[in-house]
């Protein structure tokens, strides 16, 4: 079992840190790879030296700031929900923008 867990932890942090690593080049570039790697490196160090209640405060910390921009998106496109939804209630919304029974011919994938 201890050595199922050890190969679940090492493959975690391989795989969030390739995660991390392309949205930071996808985001800022390729030049921020690097220094991306130093700082994993040191994040992933200091979640073995510190306690657990400060790494949960840190993880949060983390959700938050990305929570938190989103919130602030849903929050200024409300009114468009709002009047889209409005528009929705129009018997003519919410048919297919293409509809293949019109034609003779037999739709794709039939």
């Amino acid at each position: 079992m201890a050595i199922a867990l050890l190969f679940f932890a090492f493959t975690t942090i391989l795989g969030w840190s390739y995660y991390g690593e392309q949205a930071v080049t996808y985001l800022v570039g390729e030049w921020a790879t690097h220094p991306f790697r130093y700082l994993w490196v040191l994040v992933v160090f200091a979640g073995t030296v510190l306690p657990a209640t400060q790494l949960w405060l840190l993880g949060d910390i983390a959700n938050a700031s990305m929570a938190f921009p989103n919130l602030i998106a849903i929050l200024a496109l409300s009114g468009v929900v709002v009047s889209m939804h409005k528009l929705g209630d129009d018997p003519g919304h919410g048919h297919p923008v293409h509809d293949y029974s019109r034609h003779d011919e037999e739709a794709p994938g039939e």
